[in-house]
C-alpha cells in the first residue's frame, strides 16, 4: 500500500513574499489588482469570467480523468500538482478573495486552495467515470426488499433513483392464514366462499381494522 501525499510546504521571503514552485517571489497581501493568472473567489460573471478562471478550469478538466482513476490517497497529489501548475505561471497565480473592509485582494493560502482545487476537481465525477466504465454493477435490493447503495470505486453513490417500496407492503400474512381475513373495510374471503354458501360476519369496529372475526368468538 502507498503512502499518503504530503504536500510540500510553502516558502516565503523576508518581506513576506511568497515564493514559487519555480523560485519567483510574489505579493499574497493587499493586493490592489488582480493579474490575468490570479483565481478569484466568489461568485458572479465578473469572477466566472476573469482569465485567470478561465484558465483555471481548463486546468482542472486536464486533470479530472487521472483524478478518477487514482485511489483515494493519491488524489490530494492532483490538486497539489494544479495549484502548482497555477503558482508556476509567469506571473504566478494566486487565490485572491477580496476583503470587504479594505478592497484589497489577499491570497487564500495552500491548504484553502487546495480544498478549493479538490472540490472542483470531484464536480462531475460520478457522470465521468461512468462515461470511463470505472463504475460496475446494479442497484440491489436486500433482505428487506429496500433498495441498498451501489458505491464506485472513490466511493460516491450510484444507486438507482426507482422509489423503494413502501413499508408494510405486500399482503399480511394473516391474509394467507386465513382466508377470512379481514383488513378495514376490505373482505379478503376466498374466491370459492361465494360456492359454498360460507360467508364470514360483518367487518370489525374501525378502530380494530387488523382483528381476525371468523370464526366468531364463543363466550361461555
Amino acid at each position: 500500500m502507498s503512502k499518503p501525499f504530503k504536500p510540500a510546504i510553502p516558502e516565503f521571503t523576508p518581506q513576506g513574499h511568497q515564493i514559487s514552485p519555480n523560485n519567483v517571489p510574489f505579493q499574497i497581501t493587499s493586493i490592489t489588482h488582480p493579474s490575468q493568472n490570479d483565481i478569484l473567489m466568489g461568485r458572479g460573471g465578473g469572477t466566472n469570467n476573469h482569465a485567470g478562471n478561465l484558465n483555471y478550469r481548463k486546468i482542472i478538466e486536464q486533470f479530472k480523468p487521472v483524478y478518477s482513476k487514482s485511489p483515494k490517497n493519491g488524489k490530494l497529489q492532483y490538486s497539489c500538482k494544479v495549484v502548482d501548475i497555477v503558482r508556476s505561471l509567469n506571473p504566478p497565480g494566486r487565490f485572491l478573495k477580496k476583503d470587504a473592509a479594505t478592497g484589497l485582494f489577499y491570497d487564500i493560502g495552500e491548504k484553502a486552495a487546495r480544498d478549493k482545487t479538490s472540490q472542483c476537481l470531484r464536480e462531475g465525477q460520478p457522470e465521468l467515470r461512468r462515461a470511463m466504465g470505472l463504475v460496475q454493477g446494479t442497484a440491489k435490493k436486500g433482505k428487506t426488499g429496500r433498495v441498498k447503495k451501489m458505491k464506485g470505486e472513490e466511493g460516491e453513490d450510484v444507486t438507482s433513483t426507482a422509489p423503494a417500496p413502501r413499508r408494510g407492503g405486500g399482503a399480511n400474512p394473516q391474509q394467507h392464514a386465513n382466508p377470512h381475513y379481514f383488513r378495514g373495510n376490505n373482505n379478503f374471503t376466498h374466491a370459492n366462499n361465494k360456492y359454498s354458501g360460507v360467508r364470514p360476519e360483518s367487518p370489525p369496529s374501525p378502530d380494530y381494522p387488523t382483528r381476525s372475526v371468523f370464526p366468531p368468538h364463543s363466550e361461555g
